[in-house]
C-alpha cells in the first residue's frame, strides 16, 4: 500500500505555466525532502 500527500497552492497571477521541479534537499536514503517548482512565462 502507498500513502500519498498533496499540497495545493493558489495564485491570482496569470500567465505562468508549470514546467517541472528541481530537487532542493534529499535525505540520506535518496528520498526528496524539498523541491523547487519551476514555472515560466513569456515576457
Amino acid at each position: 500500500m502507498y500513502q500519498y500527500e498533496f499540497e495545493r497552492i493558489s495564485t491570482d497571477i496569470t500567465g505562468w505555466r508549470y514546467v517541472g521541479f528541481l530537487p532542493a534537499a534529499q535525505r540520506g536514503d535518496g528520498y526528496l525532502r524539498e523541491m523547487d517548482l519551476v514555472f515560466e512565462r513569456e515576457v
